[in-house]
């Protein structure tokens, strides 16, 4: 399914405080790209208040692994991911889980950090440059 415009993006934050904020550049360019749509960032407890008054996004989706570890609390919050009717997810943790949340929500367009694993769940998986990383570290 090709989605040309969307109207509802799911953006899945990283879970700590500083990987967050290294994420506002990417929510500029998105809200950039898509002005109109509405922008909804999956965080932990732990970010909230970083992303609480953010003007680059509409709202929050909060999940607490620690305290939604069973697996009927895990299925209710992929009930709510799909009850939200998304549009596309991009995926800025590396999280197997929450690619597979995601797929499981029925997401159309999941853009995600790609490896041999996660690869069949990502509709538009990103890999890594690793030789490029390499000759920059050197």
């Amino acid at each position: 399914m090709i989605i040309s415009v969307p109207k509802k993006i799911l953006i899945v934050t990283p879970n700590w405080i500083g990987d967050v904020l290294f994420t506002f550049p990417f929510l500029a360019a998105l809200r950039e790209s898509y002005p109109a749509a509405e922008i909804i960032c999956w965080t932990t407890p732990r970010c909230v208040e970083v992303l609480r008054n953010q003007p680059l996004i509409d709202d929050l989706l909060v999940y607490d692994e620690r305290k939604e570890s069973g697996i009927f609390s895990k299925w209710g919050f992929v009930t709510r991911l799909r009850a939200k009717k998304f549009d596309a997810a991009f995926l800025l943790h590396r999280s197997m889980t929450r690619i597979l949340f995601c797929a499981l929500a029925g997401i159309p367009k999941r853009v995600g950090y790609a490896n041999w694993k996660q690869r069949w769940l990502l509709t538009d998986p990103l890999w890594p440059d690793r030789v490029g990383a390499r000759r920059r570290l050197a």
